[in-house]
């Protein structure tokens, strides 16, 4: 459920455009460098975008399954070093596959809407 969230948001925003504009008659004739230039940067920034705002879904969505698993656990256990340790390592893990699925969702993003 998750990833057929952080995937639907990609695609959307992969679909927004790259906002280049033509600049031939205003650079004199090295205006599609600078188009190309205008279409890589406007390609970082969605990247960035796209890796941030999917990276916060994702490690939001692992965080709130390692808090329900340590409430489980603490109520089945009462206070446990286990459940403690547990926690932990899941909010470690957390943390990592969001920064994971973000970098990815930015690489995807730039690769798509650059050029």
């Amino acid at each position: 459920m998750r990833l057929l969230a952080a995937l639907t948001l990609l695609a959307l925003c992969a679909a927004l455009p790259a906002d280049a504009r033509s600049h031939d008659s205003y650079h004199n004739g090295w205006g599609n460098s600078y188009d190309r230039w205008e279409n890589r940067r406007d390609a970082r920034r969605a990247g960035v975008v796209a890796g941030v705002v999917v990276s916060g879904i994702a490690r939001s969505a692992a965080a709130s399954n390692a808090d329900e698993r340590y409430a489980e656990c603490m109520m089945t256990w009462g206070y446990d070093m286990d459940c403690e340790r547990r926690f932990y390592e899941d909010r470690l893990d957390a943390r990592r596959t969001g920064r994971a699925i973000g970098v990815t969702a930015g690489i995807i993003t730039h690769e798509i809407v650059r050029d």
